[in-house]
């Protein structure tokens, strides 16, 4: 079970929506942290347009397609330790790190 708050609601089970992009960095967390889901709390789901396909978490030395990208930002909660994750609509979440880079 995913405790959430929710900034922006689309109905559970339309492609791309937040839930399942939540859904998707929930799993990721918990695999790479080799814990529970339902001890994951996704604390905020917000709607981002993101500048590139970088997802605004570039890694170094990657080159990116410049078009405006739409997806979410979710911050997750395990053990009060914040995760950000960036999205976009199509499945792809990338764990960003603290210096904006994202977390192999």
């Amino acid at each position: 079970r995913i405790r959430a708050r929710w900034t922006h609601l689309v109905p559970p089970g339309v492609p791309g929506g937040n839930g399942d992009m939540a859904a998707i960095a929930v799993a990721d967390l918990a695999a790479r942290l080799n814990v529970a889901a339902d001890t994951i709390a996704v604390t905020a789901v917000e709607e981002q347009e993101w500048a590139d396909g970088s997802l605004g978490c570039p890694a170094e030395g990657m080159m990116y397609t410049m078009v405006i990208t739409p997806g979410f930002r979710i911050v997750l909660e395990v053990d009060g330790n914040p995760f950000t994750y960036h999205t976009d609509m199509g499945g792809l979440v990338v764990l960003c790190g603290k210096d904006g880079r994202p977390v192999p």
